[in-house]
């Protein structure tokens, strides 16, 4: 393995939300754990309806954030993404609950724009630093919600375009006109 948290180029461990309130210790648990990934333009970093079992940060390079056909976000240096499905995993695990699965899906695909690099950490490592002491589960959580407010407005903004896809399909479908997919490049009249 790695020695020490990966280098990082453009961005500083402190950009990232989920370090913000740790302390320092457990925060460089976590670093040491992260892994350093590189992608090429037009890559796919994650896919949309898989499990979020890690979140990553961009320390170089550009990323969208692409749902129904749409750019939701342009992702650049110290951006995170993969929080959605990566909170909704560890609060699953943390609560050993065995409800909606949905939400630890991923809700959108990221796409490397550029040659991208982020560094990443998985839900078993990052809960696992945590597990370690006996303060650890709550630190977990406290430690989770702090990505809430970058959540909750991706969350929105997805429900967004979501909406706004809908609402244009079925203006097509009322004009007799049907629509075309151009994710899957299929028509519905297929």
């Amino acid at each position: 393995g790695q020695a020490g948290p990966p280098i990082l180029q453009n961005t500083r461990w402190d950009q990232f939300a989920l370090f913000r309130d740790l302390a320092p210790q457990t925060s460089n648990q976590i670093k040491d754990r992260m892994k350093l990934q590189t992608f090429k333009a037009g890559e796919l970093i994650i896919t949309k309806g898989t499990i979020g079992t890690s979140m990553s940060m961009i320390d170089r390079g550009e990323a969208r954030a692409v749902v129904c056909g749409e750019v939701a976000q342009t992702l650049h240096c110290g951006d995170c993404f993969g929080e959605l499905a990566f909170m909704a995993t560890c609060r699953k695990i943390m609560k050993q609950q065995h409800g909606d699965m949905e939400a630890t899906f991923r809700a959108c695909d990221v796409e490397a724009v550029v040659e991208t690099s982020v560094v990443t950490i998985s839900v078993q490592d990052f809960l696992g630093v945590f597990y370690n002491n006996l303060e650890g589960s709550q630190a977990a959580i406290i430690a989770v919600l702090q990505l809430e407010p970058l959540a909750c407005k991706n969350r929105e903004n997805i429900k967004r375009i979501q909406e706004g896809v809908l609402k244009r399909r079925t203006s097509a479908e009322a004009a007799g006109g049907g629509w075309r997919d151009v994710s899957v490049g299929a028509s519905a009249k297929d």
